[in-house]
């Protein structure tokens, strides 16, 4: 099935392409939001939608302190643990 994304989701997509490419991942939303532009709000929010539609990563709400989230990103097709 071929998934319509958001111009926003794309490029999340395409940054966590980039940074998975040599495995998993772990960060806080707020750091890509910099990068990204946007919200760390809309980066969780982003995600989440992701976790249930984009086959190409496991996507887990790994942890949460304060008021941040840690979040792990891994390939689909990936062993890396």
């Amino acid at each position: 099935m071929v998934q319509n994304y958001t111009d926003k989701q794309m490029r999340l997509i395409n940054y966590l392409k980039a940074a998975t490419a040599k495995g998993s991942i772990y960060f806080k939303a707020k750091h890509i939001a910099s990068e990204l532009g946007v919200t760390s709000r809309e980066i969780g929010t982003t995600l989440s939608i992701l976790a249930e539609q984009c086959q190409e990563f496991d996507i887990v709400r790994w942890g949460y302190s304060g008021t941040s989230t840690t979040w792990k990103i891994t390939e689909a097709d990936s062993d890396v643990n």
